[in-house]
């Protein structure tokens, strides 16, 4: 098998991109066709594998489930609830944490 053959054949067994790239460089020699394709690998998909490697040593997702929310408009009606501070005995035009936080807007 001649050196060009040798070539030629690897080529055939790279990524579509790789090869692409590989045959467009006319390679003369298997060392600088791989030498071109390892290259082509470290540019092209060098960050891909960082970037999934950051990923997956980022932060840990949190269990949505363990999240406790804040009641709905529904749920407040239901249970009597004040729909501006979820707490009962009062409705959201009587509530006192509301007056507290608007003192300013009202005085004007």
């Amino acid at each position: 098998m001649s050196a060009l053959d040798k070539v030629d054949h690897f080529i055939t067994g790279l990524k579509p991109d790789n090869r692409k790239e590989v045959d467009y460089l006319n390679c003369n020699s298997l060392k600088t066709a791989i030498s071109a394709a390892q290259a082509y690998e470290r540019a092209h998909f060098g960050a891909a594998r960082r970037q999934t490697a950051a990923r997956r040593d980022g932060p840990e997702p949190m269990d949505i489930s363990q999240v406790t929310t804040r009641p709905t408009v529904e749920q407040c009606r239901r249970q009597g609830l004040c729909f501006y501070c979820r707490k009962p005995g009062h409705r959201i035009s009587d509530c006192p944490k509301k007056r507290q936080g608007n003192e300013g807007a009202q005085r004007m």
